[in-house]
């Protein structure tokens, strides 16, 4: 009977123990999940502040090991930076990946404006066509104008904050950008970097931020090729 005792007792020590290693694993893999997330977020927005938008490609991608919906914030990235195929790659994972999330109605507006980039309008429809039940709240309204169902005033009627302006302004001028409207694309991206050169830029709301960023170094593109090409002109009449 004692050594019947003795075995349960340890039996039960070493379910006990096994158990306690469990919590503590997952503990600890919680812990690394939360500090990896904090700090990488922060990477991000500070990348966004300072406009150095390639220096958190490996934060984030070291995050996705622990968290997938990285993807969406890695692909912002890369649209920031102009590598499209790689947005389109990384936010059409994340959708496929992601059920319910905040950022879904975001990655289906950037990926659609990403195809539009790499003139492909086709795959663009497609993509807001398949998640046209992500436009019932903002920034739902860009997804229906996009689709051609809503107007650009609308759009910006529904912008009822100074940071969903920013954002709104940023995809306008993309939109209309890619819709070969130049001038009024570039005078929405102007409107845009106003609009958020009047917000705190230490706002760790990353999501006009990041539109911010999407319309101001689009501009600064913009306005450098048209430099470049007026000096051009001016060496051509000089000679």
């Amino acid at each position: 009977m004692i050594k019947n005792l003795l075995i349960t007792i340890i039996v039960l020590g070493i379910i006990f123990s096994c158990l306690l290693a469990f919590v503590f694993f997952n503990f600890c893999r919680s812990s690394q999940y939360y500090y990896v997330g904090r700090k990488t977020l922060e990477d991000f927005v500070s990348s966004l502040q300072f406009g150095n938008y390639r220096g958190a490609l490996p934060s984030l991608t070291e995050a996705i090991k622990y968290d997938r919906k990285f993807l969406f914030l890695r692909g912002w990235d890369e649209f920031i930076i102009g590598n499209y195929s790689d947005c389109v790659k990384d936010i059409e994972n994340f959708l496929k990946e992601t059920d319910k999330d905040p950022y879904i109605p975001y990655g289906i507006i950037l990926d659609a404006l990403a195809y539009r980039e790499m003139k492909q309008p086709d795959l663009a429809l497609g993509i807001l066509r398949r998640y046209k039940s992500e436009s019932d709240q903002w920034p739902g309204a860009v997804i229906k104008f996009l689709l051609g169902e809503t107007t650009q005033e609308q759009v910006l009627i529904y912008a009822r904050t100074s940071g969903l302006m920013v954002e709104a302004q940023a995809y306008l001028g993309i939109a209309a950008l890619t819709n070969g409207k130049d001038t009024e694309g570039i005078n929405m991206l102007k409107r845009a970097v106003e609009c958020g050169d009047q917000l705190h830029k230490c706002d760790m709301e990353h999501i006009w931020l990041g539109n911010y960023s999407i319309a101001s170094k689009r501009l600064m593109e913009i306005l450098t090729q048209q430099m470049a090409l007026s000096k051009l002109k001016e060496v051509e009449t000089e000679h």
